[in-house]
């Protein structure tokens, strides 16, 4: 009976593991796919900001992090066309 337990604990203990490495896989892949796009976007980013955008993707440890300098990233870029397209002086 004890040999049962320790073999469906082994078990348990490397679907957990599994698991765990499926994670970090998945959130390493998202990270590289935020960081491609972002580099993408920081092609139409005005240098004066270009920057701010690369420093700001550089410290993002998160998906979470990355995903608001995304974000902020694809704003900034839609800003900027609108003003072009509208031609509003900012």
């Amino acid at each position: 009976m004890d040999d049962e337990r320790d073999g469906s604990d082994e078990r348990a203990s490397v679907t957990s593991g599994i698991r765990v490495l499926e994670e970090e896989t998945e959130k390493n892949d998202r990270m590289i796919q935020m960081r491609v796009a972002l580099d993408y976007l920081a092609e139409l980013i005005e240098p004066k900001h270009k920057d701010s955008f690369i420093r700001a993707e550089r410290s993002a440890r998160t998906v979470e992090e990355m995903n608001r300098v995304l974000e902020l990233a694809k704003k900034y870029v839609a800003q900027k066309v609108l003003i072009e397209i509208l031609d509003l002086k900012m």
